[in-house]
């Protein structure tokens, strides 16, 4: 189901939101609260246009939070080439602009640092969840820029069981990991098989349920 303008704004942090506004010429005040600046980019024209915009912002503004190195990383990771680019924003650029960014973006997002004030709610053991869930994440993203898929599925699988009594955010980067490390783990099989491509089908719709947020 192709996402929705609002689905789209909500998954934006509020800094994109806030750029996104001020580039379609509104203002509403640094200070202007989330709810507010969603709802005013709702009211702008062609919402198709605009997810792409909101889309290709949100992937800049979590490359543009990696070091030149960090982003050589990634591109060597996806097989972006990035030969030649020295600047930064020339880096970032390309990374966006790669065929599978959506894959990058993923990598990135299950990196975002979660909100531990959000655990405080869940009651007295989230705690303890959230540091073991952050621990196995660490462990995941490691194993899997390592390109040990199978240890990296492994550490995101105990990572999402456990998240599910933590945040959404933390959930969500369990998940990230587990897709990305389950696509590594079939690069080596023949694009052929019928199994392997059934499997190549399955996880693409689950990377885009998630990258779509549903």
């Amino acid at each position: 189901m192709p996402r929705t303008l609002q689905d789209t704004l909500s998954h934006l942090p509020t800094e994109v939101l806030r750029d996104l506004a001020r580039a379609h010429r509104i203002d509403r005040g640094r200070q202007a609260e989330r709810t507010l600046l969603i709802e005013t980019l709702l009211s702008l024209p062609d919402p198709d246009a605009v997810v792409v915009e909101a889309d290709r912002r949100r992937m800049e503004y979590r490359l543009g939070r990696l070091r030149p190195r960090q982003l050589r990383d990634l591109g060597e990771r996806h097989r972006v080439s990035l030969h030649g680019l020295k600047k930064k924003w020339d880096l970032v650029e390309a990374l966006a602009s790669a065929p599978d960014a959506s894959e990058i973006l993923m990598e990135l997002e299950a990196q975002a640092p979660a909100e531990r004030d959000a655990g405080l709610i869940l009651g007295r053991d989230s705690s303890v969840d959230f540091d073991r869930v952050e621990d196995l994440l660490v462990q995941a993203r490691k194993r899997f820029q390592e390109r040990r898929f199978e240890a990296a599925l492994t550490a995101a699988q105990e990572a999402s069981r456990i998240a599910e009594r933590t945040t959404e955010q933390l959930r969500r980067a369990s998940w990230s990991y587990a897709i990305l490390a389950a696509q590594g783990l079939l690069e080596p099989c023949d694009p052929a098989d019928p199994e392997a491509a059934t499997a190549r089908g399955l996880l693409e719709r689950a990377r885009e349920a998630l990258f779509q947020g549903s």
